[in-house]
C-alpha cells in the first residue's frame, strides 16, 4: 500500500503531528517501534505551517552547503515525518518537495479529503486517503500499516493484538465510529488523554505495552487501567453536565459560505466538542451543522449528521481549517473576537468622523 515511500529505517526523524488524540497516538506507536526519533512537535493548524517552516529551514540550510561544497557528503541520514495535518499552502508543499528531491527522506500520512491533492500531486512522498476497504480510517492507522509494511517493528509489538486494538480505538474515536457501534472505550480513551496531559497519557499507554510484552501471563489485550477508568468516571458525570448547560444555550443562525446558506447552531464552549457536537445535531436535525466556538483557545469545531454537507470544506473555506465531511475544525483570532466583543458592549472609545 505504501510502496511508493520511502522507509524510515536508519533514518534521524522530525515528526510533527496534530495535537488531538490521532495527532498524539503516533508518538506511542513511534515509541514501540525501532526507529529513531529526535524531535515530536505537536500543534494546531495556526502554528503548524509556523513550526514545518522552522524544521524545513534548517535542512534547507544544510542542502544548500551540499551545493556549495562539493566534498560534503551528499548522503542524507534525516527525515520529515507528518501526520494527521497537512500543509495548506502550495508554496511549503513545493518546499518539501525540493527537499525530497534534493535527497531528504519525507513521509507525509493524513487521512483528510482536503489535503489529497498534495498525495495526487506528490504520490512519492505524500499518502492521504480518508477510507481504507471502504472504512473510515486515521492517521494512526495509516502509521501502524506503514510501519508494519516498511518492517520497523520488532516481531512481539507487530503480532500484538493490544498494539493492534489501541490503534482501532483511536481510529473508532477519529471517524466518529465508536458512537455508531457503541464503542464506549474509544471515548474513554480520548478522555484520559484530555484529563492527562498529553506527555502523561502518552506513558500512560506505553507503560501499559511494556507490562504486556515483558509478562507472559498477562493477556495480550488493550483497556483501561485502574486509575484510568476511575478518572473516566469522574469525567463522563461532568461531561454530562456541561453538556446539558451548553445545550440550552445553543442559538440558531444562518451562515453563507462560498455563496450557499446554512442553518446553523452556534453555541460557545471550551470542552467536549464531539459530543456536544453530535448531541446539539441529533436533538437539531433540522440544522445542517453545528458550530462550537471556544473563545479560549481561539478553536473552532463543526459537526453535522448528514450525508449532504461536507464541514471539512466548510471550514477550510471559512478560516484555512479543515477535516472531514461530518467533523471538521478551524483556529481564530480569540483576541480579535474580544475587542469586537468589547465594541458591541459600547465599552470602546467611538472613532469620531470629520
Amino acid at each position: 500500500m505504501f510502496g511508493n515511500l520511502q522507509s524510515l529505517k536508519g533514518k534521524t526523524v522530525y515528526h510533527l503531528s496534530h495535537n488531538d488524540l490521532d495527532g498524539y497516538s503516533p508518538q506511542v506507536i513511534s515509541k514501540l517501534s525501532t526507529l529513531k526519533i529526535a524531535k515530536h512537535i505537536h500543534c494546531g493548524y495556526d502554528r503548524f505551517e509556523e513550526e514545518l517552516d522552522e524544521v524545513m529551514s534548517s535542512f534547507e540550510e544544510v542542502m544548500s552547503s551540499f551545493e556549495e561544497d562539493k566534498n560534503v557528503p551528499k548522503y542524507v541520514t534525516s527525515a520529515i515525518l507528518i501526520t494527521d495535518i497537512a500543509p495548506t499552502s502550495e508554496e511549503i508543499v513545493e518546499r518539501l518537495n525540493n527537499l525530497f528531491t534534493a535527497g531528504l527522506t519525507i513521509v507525509l500520512l493524513d487521512h483528510h479529503d482536503t489535503a489529497k491533492w498534495i498525495s495526487e500531486k506528490y504520490p512519492e512522498w505524500a499518502f492521504i486517503t480518508s477510507k481504507i476497504n471502504d472504512r473510515l480510517t486515521s492517521a494512526t492507522e495509516l502509521y501502524y500499516l506503514y510501519l508494519k509494511e516498511k518492517d520497523c517493528f520488532l516481531t512481539h509489538v507487530y503480532e500484538s493484538y493490544a498494539v493492534n486494538t489501541f490503534v482501532e480505538q483511536v481510529r473508532s474515536y477519529d471517524t466518529w465510529d465508536w458512537y455508531r457501534t457503541g464503542n464506549d472505550l474509544a471515548k474513554e480513551l480520548n478522555s484520559v488523554l484530555y484529563i492527562l496531559t498529553p506527555s502523561q497519557f502518552i506513558e500512560m499507554q506505553l507503560a501499559k505495552f511494556v507490562k504486556i510484552f515483558t509478562n507472559v501471563r498477562l493477556p495480550d489485550l488493550f483497556s483501561l487501567n485502574e486509575t484510568e477508568q476511575l478518572l473516566v468516571n469522574v469525567e463522563n458525570k461532568r461531561e454530562e453536565k456541561y453538556i446539558e448547560s451548553r445545550s440550552k444555550k445553543m442559538v440558531k443562525h444562518e451562515w453563507y459560505v462560498d455563496g450557499k446558506r446554512y442553518d446553523v447552531g452556534v453555541v460557545f464552549a471550551d470542552q467536549y466538542h464531539s459530543t456536544l457536537g453530535n448531541t446539539l445535531n441529533t436533538l437539531n436535525p433540522e440544522l445542517n451543522f453545528v458550530a462550537i466556538l471556544d473563545m479560549n483557545s481561539g478553536k473552532g469545531s463543526l459537526r453535522t449528521i448528514h450525508e449532504d454537507v461536507h464541514v471539512g470544506n466548510i471550514a477550510k473555506s471559512i478560516a484555512g481549517g479543515g477535516g472531514h465531511p461530518k467533523a471538521a475544525g478551524f483556529e481564530f483570532d480569540s483576541e480579535k473576537m474580544t475587542f469586537l466583543t468589547e465594541n458591541a458592549l459600547g465599552l470602546l472609545p467611538q472613532s469620531s468622523h470629520a
